[in-house]
């Protein structure tokens, strides 16, 4: 499933500030008579603050990833590697530190946080504590009175299931045109180590929707474990598809073979949830699964 777009870098620490050493207290008198508490940043975590932006700004971010800049949403992901013992140090101490550090050196407004997660680790080998940072796309519904999720609108759809040529991707393959989507279409005749890895990588860096259609013409022929992996991965990330139709009747399948696929459906209708993302259901015309998604307004060229 394809991921949303993300940057892995390592930032070094003299030594990762304590909030006790990050910010200190004091009076000021705004007239003899009105002394007001003020917070302030100390000298030592003003010059972290500096070496922590120098090393971003190196790494020219925002013009190396596009996808990185004023509109961007952040999910972030922060492990300090320290060389003192674990409980020396609150995980979430130096949080704002750093966080005020990567984003002043990006020139965007740390306001486009919307997700954050910390981690702390020892490494008493280390010359000097690092910090691994992850900055990601934020992907996720960010509106929480937002009652219930919206049709996927999927940018390139995967076709799955039975082998090229079957029938059921004549049929649907028009009216995905007409609703303006872009698919894959694997045209594999001849399954050679080439041609599987040409569709693994489509699959997994272009397809943020996985349509799988089962038919009793493919029995044996589907990986279950594909299928299943696709809607974990929906999940996880709350990013993509995953939708499932089982085409035929028991009669059709046999009973055993039945029984195996309606256990499926609903193993993923449970991984699913309530969610549009993930479907799994019987279907009696493979053009019913296009009803899973939601108004494609404009048709998305895929820059191949």
């Amino acid at each position: 499933m394809k991921k949303p777009n993300s940057i892995r870098f390592v930032l070094s620490a003299s030594k990762v500030l304590s909030v006790n050493a990050l910010y200190k207290a004091k009076l000021v008198y705004k007239s003899p008579r009105n002394p007001i508490a003020t917070i302030y940043k100390t000298s030592e975590a003003k010059k972290t603050e500096a070496y922590l932006k120098e090393q971003v700004k190196i790494l020219d971010i925002p013009n190396n990833y596009k996808w990185v800049n004023k509109d961007t949403l952040f999910k972030v992901t922060i492990n300090t590697l320290i060389t003192r013992g674990l409980k020396k140090v609150d995980v979430d101490n130096q949080a704002k530190l750093l966080i005020d550090s990567i984003f002043r050196a990006l020139d965007i407004n740390d306001s486009h946080v919307v997700e954050l997660h910390l981690y702390k680790s020892v490494c008493k080998d280390l010359p000097e504590e690092k910090i691994l940072v992850e900055l990601s796309e934020y992907v996720g519904e960010p509106r929480f009175d937002v009652v219930s999720e919206p049709l996927p609108i999927p940018s390139m759809i995967f076709l799955g299931g039975t082998c090229a040529g079957d029938p059921w991707r004549d049929k649907i393959i028009p009216e995905i045109e007409k609703k303006g989507f872009e698919y894959f279409n694997p045209v594999v005749s001849d399954w050679t180590l080439d041609c599987i890895e040409t569709e693994n990588m489509m699959k997994n860096e272009y397809c943020d929707s996985h349509l799988y259609v089962l038919t009793p013409s493919m029995k044996g022929v589907y990986s279950v474990a594909e299928i299943i992996n696709s809607a974990w991965e929906v999940r996880e990330h709350n990013f993509g598809s995953c939708i499932v139709g089982v085409m035929g009747t028991k009669e059709d399948w046999g009973e055993a073979q039945w029984k195996s696929l309606m256990a499926t459906l609903d193993l993923i209708k449970n991984i699913g949830g309530e969610s549009p993302k993930i479907v799994a259901k019987t279907i009696e015309d493979p053009c019913e699964l296009l009803d899973c998604y939601g108004k494609q307004k404009r048709r998305r060229k895929h820059d191949e």
